[in-house]
């Protein structure tokens, strides 16, 4: 039953921060419901008989508070929950100080409240701990200035006793109270280790691929590759400079924006690498850094849904959104340069005739090259060949245009 009360509302928060957080309002609850049965009975058993009604009334209202805020913490949320509990523990104290007195109430068990704020608030809340700690000052003040009296059968020798009894429950609370503050400020450097770290970690991915960042962390300083065989891609937006010209600053930077994302999330699919973007260009290899047989497929694959993708797309104020996409396969030389702003690149042969594979392509097309066709094979439709004269390389290149999968329902012919 006491397990069951202590987990109510922990199924419905998803942080670990947020689960302690309703762990400890609901152990105080359960302490504060003891207590004021506790405190009710003695008061009926030792210091004025008479006033069994009040007694009785108080201790049945300040319970239900207690379970109240449990409830609340279960239904509503653990905000309002802390806030009950402990606004119903100081009226409590404020209450039971001016039935029984002073010196033998539970005033100084405002130290506890506060030390409970603390305890109950989040790890960025500190308006609430500030305002608990400021009330249990506060009202411990004034009810010492004020120095309400209790009946004379709370002035005598057994009541004493219960004042050290009282002050001795005080300290054991207190001392519990600061080993789970420990025990929390531990946990919450913890977990801002643990964010910080992946928010390092995220950020290193963001820029290098996982097994490269691996063999950084793992103590090489220089990372250099040499592949045989990957398939590199670079995608273009046609009339990008037209498009910077027509749309304002934010707006370029919205399009470009959900292009690239719209192309991150196509890689991810396709199990190809996100090299870089190079204004409005983005470059993508397959077959990097883990090696995979079906590179130039996973390229084309992502390349035709990029295709599809953007065909029915257009800009408000600039028009159509349309792509010149370039694949070539080969030798390529990869490694990590710079040590500031470093950055995972591709060199070679193979980088400098996909991009001018895309650079002289036609807006809507795939152009291709001889090598791409032959790793296709025969899955694919294309069309071509055509000699192409590209500029920085010796010879002409045999090129082609990728139409589409031969295994695709309606696989495009123009």
């Amino acid at each position: 039953m006491m397990q069951r009360w202590l987990n109510l509302g922990v199924a419905d928060v998803s942080t670990a921060d947020e689960t302690r957080r309703v762990r400890t309002v609901n152990a105080i609850a359960i302490i504060a419901s003891v207590a004021t049965v506790l405190t009710s009975t003695y008061y009926l058993a030792v210091v004025d008989q008479s006033r069994a009604p009040v007694a009785i009334g108080t201790a049945v209202l300040f319970v239900c508070g207690y379970v109240a805020a449990s409830l609340v913490n279960y239904r509503a949320g653990v905000n309002a929950a802390m806030w009950l509990a402990l606004a119903t523990g100081s009226t409590e104290i404020v209450v039971i100080t001016f039935i029984v007195g002073f010196e033998q109430g539970p005033a100084p068990f405002f130290l506890v409240i506060a030390l409970a704020g603390i305890l109950a608030a989040r790890i960025d809340d500190s308006f609430s701990r500030w305002f608990f700690v400021g009330v249990s000052a506060i009202a411990y003040t004034v009810l010492a200035i004020v120095r309400p009296e209790g009946p004379p059968s709370a002035q005598d020798s057994g009541t004493a006793a219960f004042s050290s009894v009282r002050q001795f429950v005080l300290m054991l609370l207190f001392a519990a109270g600061v080993v789970r503050y420990q025990r929390v400020l531990a946990h919450r450097a913890e977990e801002a280790l643990a964010d910080a770290h992946a928010r390092s970690e995220n950020v290193l991915l963001n820029i290098l691929p996982r097994s490269v960042a691996d063999r950084l962390r793992s103590g090489e300083t220089e990372i250099a590759d040499r592949v045989d065989d990957v398939t590199v891609m670079f995608i273009d937006l046609v009339g990008s400079t037209r498009m910077s010209e027509q749309l304002s600053p934010p707006e370029l930077v919205r399009v470009l924006n959900h292009v690239f994302t719209a192309l991150d999330a196509l890689a991810d699919e396709h199990g190809v690498e996100k090299i870089k973007t190079i204004g409005d260009a983005y470059m993508v290899v397959g077959g990097l850094p883990e090696p995979r047989a079906d590179h130039a497929a996973a390229i084309a694959g992502m390349a035709l849904a990029a295709r599809t993708q953007f065909a029915d797309e257009s800009v408000p104020g600039f028009g159509r959104l349309e792509m010149r996409i370039g694949i070539d396969s080969g030798p390529v030389v990869a490694g990590v340069i710079g040590r500031r702003k470093f950055s995972y690149d591709l060199w070679g042969r193979t980088v400098n005739t996909a991009s001018r594979m895309q650079s002289t392509g036609s807006a809507g097309e795939i152009q291709v090259t001889r090598a791409v066709y032959d790793a296709l094979g025969r899955d694919y439709v294309f069309e071509g060949p055509r000699m192409l004269l590209v500029k920085g390389l010796e010879h002409e290149v045999e090129t082609y245009f990728l139409k589409g999968a031969r295994h695709a329902p309606n696989p495009p012919t123009s």
